[in-house]
């Protein structure tokens, strides 16, 4: 079976601390123990561009309403969810984003959304060096560094797992 194209649009935020907001949820192939981290973001709907997505995505799973920065990265990959039987293939924009707003308000979660994602959590470089959950990208923390300085990749870079 052809894996399904899911347009995807997330949004790496970075607080005034330095610190990245990734959000958790179960492993989607179902057979795997503990915690995906994944920026926050979705799927394009309808003839929407990569930027509205960000935004609306962005606003949904966390209540956060901030400008984006530059697209920083380009990531396609294979997986499969367990809970819908169905392989996709993501084609992903990643955007770079500043706040000083920390609080998350998980009220726009959609129902799906409530079933896979768990929590929340503003990472430290530190924490992403040394944590064994499983980040996406899993080169997070050797990415992040040049980002927190304000150097972002022009034209953006296409990423691996």
């Amino acid at each position: 079976m052809e894996p399904i194209e899911r347009r995807t649009a997330r949004v790496l935020v970075i607080d005034d601390r330095q610190r990245v907001l990734l959000l958790a949820s179960r492993m989607p192939d179902g057979e795997r123990e503990g915690r995906l981290w994944v920026a926050p973001g979705g799927a394009l709907e309808g003839d929407e561009t990569w930027e509205q997505a960000a935004h609306r995505e962005l606003r949904e799973e966390t209540g956060l309403a901030v400008s984006l920065g530059p697209c920083i990265w380009l990531r396609e990959h294979t997986w499969y969810w367990a809970a819908q039987g169905t392989w996709y293939r993501s084609i992903e924009h990643y955007f770079v984003a500043r706040t000083d707003v920390t609080e998350i308000d998980t009220t726009g979660w959609t129902p799906q959304e409530r079933d896979a994602l768990i929590s929340s959590h503003w990472w430290s470089l530190e924490e992403l060096v040394e944590t064994r959950d499983t980040v996406v990208p899993r080169a997070l923390a050797t990415l992040l560094p040049p980002l927190l300085e304000g150097r972002f990749p022009t034209p953006p870079l296409t990423l691996g797992e």
